[in-house]
C-alpha cells in the first residue's frame, strides 16, 4: 500500500510501501510482517507495489546470477528498522 505524504514524513522518510495482507510465500518465510514499510529493496528505492513487482522480475529474469534474493530494507510504523533476506529460489 502506498504511504500518504503525512505518513511519510511522520517517520522521517521520502518514499515507502506498507506490507499489508501477507498471507504466505517468500516474504512471510523471511519474517515479513503486515505493516512493514519496504524503503528499498536491493538498494533501490521503493515507492509503489509497481516497483516492487519490476525488482522481482529483473531479479527473476537475470540468468547471471544465481542467487535469486531481495534485500527488503524499511521501517515499521513505531520506528523500529527491519532487514530482510527474501529467497526466491526456493
Amino acid at each position: 500500500m502506498k504511504l500518504n505524504s503525512d505518513t511519510l514524513k511522520e517517520l522521517g522518510i521520502s518514499n515507502g510501501v506498507k506490507v499489508t495482507g501477507l498471507k504466505g510465500g517468500p516474504f512471510k518465510n523471511a519474517g515479513v510482517k503486515d505493516g512493514f514499510i519496504i524503503i528499498e529493496i536491493n538498494d533501490r528505492p521503493v515507492r509503489s507495489s509497481e516497483d516492487v513487482e519490476n525488482i522481482y522480475n529483473r531479479i527473476m529474469k537475470d540468468d547471471s546470477n544465481e542467487d535469486k534474493v531481495m534485500i527488503l530494507k524499511g521501517i515499521y510504523s513505531n520506528g523500529k528498522k527491519g532487514y530482510y533476506a527474501v529467497n526466491l529460489a526456493e
